[in-house]
This record gives structure tokens, sequence and C-alpha cells, in this order.
């Protein structure tokens, strides 16, 4: 009976330490960051014609294969991550209207409206040299999606950004 109890125990405690362990390794161990809007939301829904977003949190890929572009060796896509200590912001005002605009340090840009409606807007913007920007902002979430992808001195170039809107 003895040899039971002890058993018993000797049980308890390596699963007590076993459950330690995991919730340990997901505790400490867990790469997952996060960021916080810059602002406080007040509870308002966005606007139907100006919404204001700030990306922080940039993440870069590019393609390199030089020596062989058409060779499966060699080939690696190259990504970084970024936390930008002052956000990007991005306003993207007219919605409402037949020339929506976005607003950003360089100045004024048309954007193409391709969805509106209560779910989310998607807007494509267009640059000078035909690269094309990709805006999704989920209404309810209050969240944007920013992914420009273009040929970036002879190799392929993306960008993803997550952010908070108001």
């Amino acid at each position: 009976m003895e040899t039971n109890k002890s058993q018993i125990k000797k049980g308890l405690i390596g699963l007590i330490v076993l459950v330690l362990l995991i919730g340990g390794y997901f505790y400490f161990i867990s790469d997952e960051q996060a960021i916080v809007a810059s602002f406080k939301d007040n509870g308002q829904k966005l606007s139907d014609d100006i919404i204001n977003c700030e990306f922080k949190v940039i993440s870069n890929f590019i393609y390199k294969n030089r020596k062989e572009p058409w060779s499966d060796k060699n080939r690696k896509i190259y990504y970084e991550t970024s936390n930008n200590k002052i956000p990007n912001l991005i306003t993207f005002a007219g919605l409402s209207t037949k020339e929506p605009k976005i607003k950003s340090n360089n100045g004024d840009s048309p954007v193409t409206i391709i969805k509106n409606d209560a779910e989310s807007v998607v807007l494509i913007e267009q640059n000078d040299f035909g690269d094309m920007f990709t805006y999704t902002i989920f209404k309810q979430e209050k969240v944007a999606v920013w992914h420009k992808a273009y040929n970036f001195l002879p190799a392929p170039y993306a960008l993803l950004s997550m952010g908070y809107c108001y």
C-alpha cells in the first residue's frame, strides 16, 4: 500500500513538473510579438469619407538569385521586420467621392476603390513607375493591411504591414 502511494506521489510530481515545463515553454520561448496603437480608440466607427491608418511594423521581402535566374540553385528570399518608433501615417480621403486620394509624406496620390462595403474598403494605388500598392481596411476591427510588390533593381521586392486605423 505504501509503495502504491509513493508511486502515485511520484506520478503527480512528474505530472506537475511536465505541466510547468510546457507552460514555461509557451510563456518564455514563444516569440509572439504585438504592437498597440499610439492613440486611444474612443469606440467610434470609422468615417465613410476619411480614414487615418498608422503602420508601425513593416516586413520587407526580396528575392535574390543573381547567378542563375532560371535555376533552382541559389534561390533565396530574404526578409526582415522592423518596428519603427514613429509609425507611417497614411490618410485615405474622399472615400465617398469619385476621386479618392491617399495623403502621406510623399504628397497626394489618386487611389482606386475596388471594394467598399460594410466589412472593408480595398484600395489600389499605382505610382509613376507602374508599381501597385494595395490597402485593405477592415472597418469593424479598425485595422488595415498595406501591401506593395514590384521589381526593385533586378529583383522582386515586397512590403507587408498591418496597422491601426481611426
